[in-house]
C-alpha cells in the first residue's frame, strides 16, 4: 500500500480529490472575516503568514480575494508523502518550497531544510509572500519552532497568523487532529499582525518572542472554533 500511495499518478489522482473537495468546501461555506482589512497595507509588501498544521485544509479558504496579493509560496515537507501537499497547494495556483528541518535523533540527515530557508529569502527579496505551517510537519502540535521567527528576523519582514474554522466540520485522528470540514456550511476566517522581529534579541528575549507567537496563534484558533460554532 505504501508503495501505491507514492506512486505519482496515484499521488496526483490523490491531490486532485482532495483539492476538488476543498474547492466544493469553500464554495459552498458562507464565510465571516475578522481583521482582512487590517492586513492589506501588510499585503503590499512581503511578509510570512503562519498557521497551525491542523488547519492545512482550511488553509486556502483565507486568502484575500478583495485586493491583489503578491504571489505565495508555501513550504512544503521533502519526503514522498509531502509530494500530494505540494500537488494540492498546486491546484490553488502556489508555489511550493520544499525542505524541513532534520530530526533531533538524527540531526546529520540532510532533509533540504537549509536549501528551502535560502530559496524563501530569495522569495521575500522579490516580493513575494511564505505560507508555512511552524509545528509541521510532524508536531509537536500547537508549538512554534524557531525556524519560523528566525525567517522572518533575517528576511526583516512581519510575520502574521491566519486561521480559519467551519461550523460542520470533523478531526482526524491524526498527530496534529487536523480538521476537515464539510461543504454547505458557515465559517469564520481570522487574521492577527504579530508584527516584526526585533534582530538584535538575545536567546532569552528570543523565547519569549517564540512563546508569545505560538501563544497568539493558538488563542486565535481557538477564537475561530468558539466563533463558528456560535454562528446561527
Amino acid at each position: 500500500m505504501k508503495k501505491l500511495l507514492e506512486n505519482p499518478v496515484v499521488q496526483s489522482v490523490i491531490a486532485w480529490i482532495i483539492a476538488t473537495y476543498l474547492k466544493l468546501c469553500y464554495a459552498t461555506t458562507r464565510w465571516t472575516y475578522y481583521g482582512q482589512e487590517d492586513m492589506a497595507e501588510i499585503w503590499k509588501k512581503s511578509a510570512i503568514a503562519a498557521f497551525w498544521h491542523e488547519r492545512v485544509q482550511v488553509g486556502h479558504a483565507v486568502w484575500p480575494k478583495t485586493y491583489p496579493v503578491s504571489p505565495t509560496a508555501i513550504l512544503s515537507s521533502n519526503s514522498k508523502s509531502g509530494n500530494i501537499s505540494v500537488m494540492i497547494n498546486a491546484h490553488f495556483g502556489s508555489h511550493a518550497i520544499r525542505g524541513s528541518s532534520a530530526k533531533k535523533s538524527n540531526p546529520g540527515k540532510n532533509k533540504g531544510g537549509a536549501a528551502a530557508f535560502l530559496e524563501m529569502m530569495r522569495w521575500l527579496k522579490k516580493g513575494g509572500h511564505i505560507a508555512v505551517t511552524p509545528d509541521g510537519p510532524r508536531g509537536p502540535a500547537r508549538v512554534m519552532t524557531e525556524g519560523t521567527l528566525k525567517l522572518a528576523q533575517a528576511g526583516g519582514v512581519p510575520l502574521i497568523f491566519f486561521t480559519a474554522a467551519t461550523k460542520s466540520q470533523t478531526r482526524l485522528k491524526t498527530w496534529d487532529r487536523q480538521i476537515l470540514p464539510f461543504p454547505f456550511s458557515k465559517g469564520v476566517v481570522m487574521w492577527r499582525a504579530f508584527g516584526e522581529i526585533p534582530k538584535d534579541l538575545d536567546d532569552e528575549a528570543f523565547e519569549t518572542m517564540r512563546k508569545a507567537a505560538e501563544d497568539s496563534l493558538s488563542e486565535l484558533c481557538d477564537q475561530a472554533d468558539a466563533a463558528a460554532a456560535a454562528l446561527k
